[in-house]
């Protein structure tokens, strides 16, 4: 094992720090939902969670590029989701497809309770570059493509050097490889282990594949996966990790290499608490039709007939009302509504307390007028007061379902899951604001005169 630093046994992670009773206020929100939603909606936001896993996961491994409006639409099936994705090179749709099938089989595995073992952890490899038929190898004559084998533990040494300091970064030998996976599995299989909080399993099960390295290609890959199976059996969501969080990513996994996994495992508990919250938003939008059979309704009734001072809050504030309002009014302005109808929007500076928040900066409504009727929704961003619970910000919908906003996602820059958040919110209020604008329309000329 010249070289290679062998990952530790788990007795030396259990001590690590878990933010425990913030992991179980998310957790109990989910099985809330578990108990509380029509199970096809929860079923739909998970998806679109794993969804968002898949197509991210090859972008992290640099197989290709994505962005935040491409990995939204590809993870929600957004309209001409599938021509989005053939725009692309074909290796994205490859390996999105790929990922697909492997975070299907990780699901089944985690469900079924079934032990994980090597033969399973090579199928997951065999399952995510099962479209991959080459990988590159840095060799001294130059970069050299060589046949990836899917499911077979690697037969060369894969230690990569770095560019900046030349160092070499060693895993284990092809020789070393069978024995190290077979004493990772035992780890994954000891009580001590099972009885762990899954953020440590999960991060522990990640962290010790990476630094075994068994195949030629596809480890990170490999390790997201084998992660989310002892997060989809609890709490029930996969571990999800956007492109652009790879620098972070890289620099906890660095950590943990030089003996302080800490940071490693604060980052894999805060990937599952993000995931939790876009589960939440996605399933309580309101129940309302989908945007096209609002449209489509409209248009034959109307063509027949913390840390921070408050001054730097309210700064932030001010940036996530612009977004909310400029997201919302994107989604209204994409609707092809039928004559006769328009939307505005109006803004006032009237101070509101929303529960155990206050508004701060403007309150934006926007409404939908014609034949009669208007229907309108009132949007703000809320502060969490001193003594209060919960997340820093609301987007708050005065008449219906609020966003939470963690500082994190927001705070120095927008991340990604919260423009998903944001993005995925703001189309359920649109299809409430319709669905109440249709419903009233209907109301209006039944009515006699």
């Amino acid at each position: 094992m010249s070289g290679y630093a062998p990952f530790p046994p788990f007795e030396r992670w259990a001590g690590l720090h878990v933010d425990a009773d913030t992991f179980a206020g998310f957790e109990n929100a989910l099985r809330h939902l578990q108990e509380a939603t029509n199970p096809d909606r929860l079923d739909r936001a998970v998806r679109t969670a794993t969804r968002l896993a898949a197509i991210d996961t090859g972008a992290i491994e640099g197989l290709y590029e994505v962005d935040r409006g491409f990995t939204m639409t590809i993870a929600v099936e957004a309209a001409a989701w599938e021509a989005a994705l053939d725009a692309r090179a074909p290796v994205v749709r490859r390996s999105f497809e790929d990922a697909l099938r492997a975070y299907e089989f990780v699901l089944d595995l985690a469900t079924g309770r079934t032990e994980v073992s090597e033969k399973a952890i090579k199928e997951i490899h065999a399952l995510i570059c099962a479209g991959q038929e080459n990988y590159r190898v840095h060799t001294a004559v130059g970069v050299q493509e060589k046949s990836l084998a899917k499911g077979a533990y690697k037969r060369l040494p894969n230690n990569p050097t770095s560019q900046l300091s030349g160092q070499v970064h060693h895993y284990a030998s092809p020789a070393d490889v069978p024995a190290e996976m077979n004493r990772l599995v035992n780890e994954l299989r000891s009580a001590e282990l099972a009885s762990a909080h899954p953020v440590l399993q999960a991060a522990y099960a990640h962290y010790a594949l990476v630094a075994i390295h068994p195949f030629a290609d596809g480890n990170g890959r490999v390790a997201r996966a084998l992660a989310s199976v002892y997060l989809y059996r609890r709490p029930g969501v996969p571990l999800v990790i956007f492109a652009d969080q790879k620098d972070e990513y890289i620099d906890a996994l660095e950590e943990t290499d030089s003996g302080s996994p800490q940071r490693f495992a604060r980052f894999m508990q805060e990937r599952v608490h993000d995931v939790i919250g876009l589960v939440q938003v996605a399933t309580a939008a309101p129940d309302a039709p989908s945007t096209a059979s609002s449209i489509a309704s409209l248009r034959e009734t109307f063509i027949s007939s913390e840390g921070l001072s408050l001054d730097e809050i309210d700064t932030i504030a001010a940036r996530v009302h612009e977004a909310a309002v400029s997201t919302i009014d994107e989604e209204l302005l994409a609707l092809e509504l039928p004559p006769g109808i328009r939307h505005s929007v109006s803004t006032s500076r009237v101070p509101v307390t929303v529960g155990d928040y206050l508004a701060r900066g403007d309150m934006t409504r926007f409404t939908l007028h014609g034949a009669g009727v208007t229907v309108g929704r009132t949007v703000v961003v809320a502060v969490r007061k001193a003594a209060a619970q919960g997340s820093l910000l609301e987007v708050a919908s005065m008449d219906g379902v609020s966003l939470p906003v963690e500082l994190r996602e927001v705070y120095p820059v927008f991340s990604t899951i919260f423009t998903i958040k944001l993005r995925t919110w703001a189309e359920g209020l649109v299809r409430d604001l319709l669905a109440r604008f249709d419903q009233e329309s209907r109301k209006a000329l039944r009515a006699p005169e």
